[in-house]
């Protein structure tokens, strides 16, 4: 047994219990705060009439994809030590691997348009804005 094969097994055994607590702790996090966002704006009528609220929902939804997406790929490979896909048909990798790219990519184009509407909203004219958002 070579011993950089030795170090990884011994590096697995007492850090992927770490890990797998970490990672089931911030996936929690993630999926109780991505959907307390949702449920707050979509329970607010007036608050879903915003561009950019309906915009964060966006955002929250693809942060909440991409997290389950990820869960499902990376939970069991810490919580067996070794890499397990769970999903043990044909297509079920690519189709996450693809959904987690989609899903990233909404994410990141989501914050960018958030920040030009955050952008725009500072240096616009409240009676411009108005005028250019008026019955939303």
């Amino acid at each position: 047994m070579s011993s950089s094969l030795f170090f990884v097994e011994k590096f697995s055994t007492w850090l992927s219990p770490i890990l797998l607590f970490f990672f089931i702790l911030l996936s929690f996090v993630g999926l109780f705060g991505n959907s307390l966002v949702i449920g707050a704006v979509i329970g607010n009528k007036k608050m879903c009439k915003s561009a950019m609220n309906l915009m964060l929902i966006n955002l929250a939804l693809a942060d909440l994809f991409n997290l389950a997406l990820t869960s499902l790929e990376w939970a069991p490979t810490l919580w067996i030590g070794r890499p397990h896909w769970p999903i043990n048909w044909r297509w079920g990798c690519p189709l996450v691997r693809y959904f987690e790219c989609v899903f990233l990519f909404a994410s990141i184009l989501s914050q960018l348009n958030l920040l030009q509407l955050v952008i725009f909203f500072k240096l616009a004219d409240y009676d411009q804005i108005k005028r250019l958002f008026i019955h939303l």
